[in-house]
C-alpha cells in the first residue's frame, strides 16, 4: 500500500467517524454538506475550470455559480415562454454547457484561457 493511499483512507475514516458523531449528537445540518450531489457538484466545478491546476477549479466555480444564478432569474422576456422554461429546467442548460465545454476544451476553461494567451504572445 503507497503512502498516498494509506493518508486517502485515514483521512475518508476520520470524515466518516466525525460525520457520526455529529449524527449521534443529533447535528442533522450536518447532513446536507454530506450528500453525493455536492460532491458531483464540486467535480464537475473542477473539470469545468481545468483538471491538474489551483486556478481552474476556481474559474469552474465562478462560472457554474454565475450561470447558476443567471439561468435560475432569467426574465429578459423571450417569445414564447422560454425565459421560463429555463428558470424551471437551468440543469439541463446547464449540463449542455458542461458537455460542450468538456468535448471543446480539453484542458477546461483556464486551460483554454492559458492557450489564447499563449498564442497571442
Amino acid at each position: 500500500m503507497t503512502t498516498s493511499l494509506f493518508f486517502a483512507q485515514l483521512l475518508s475514516g476520520f470524515q466518516l467517524g466525525v460525520l457520526l458523531f455529529l449524527m449521534s449528537a443529533g447535528l442533522t445540518l450536518v447532513l446536507g454538506i454530506m450528500e453525493w450531489t455536492v460532491s458531483g457538484t464540486i467535480l464537475l466545478m473542477v473539470v469545468l475550470g481545468g483538471v491538474g491546476t489551483l486556478v481552474g477549479p476556481i474559474i469552474g466555480a465562478v462560472v457554474w455559480l454565475s450561470l447558476e444564478e443567471i439561468l435560475t432569474s432569467l426574465n429578459i422576456g423571450l417569445p414564447w415562454g422560454i425565459d421560463e422554461f429555463i428558470r424551471n429546467h437551468w440543469m439541463a442548460v446547464l449540463g449542455l454547457f458542461i458537455v460542450i465545454v468538456t468535448l471543446a476544451l480539453k484542458q477546461g476553461l483556464y486551460g483554454f484561457l492559458v492557450q489564447r494567451d499563449k498564442a497571442a504572445r
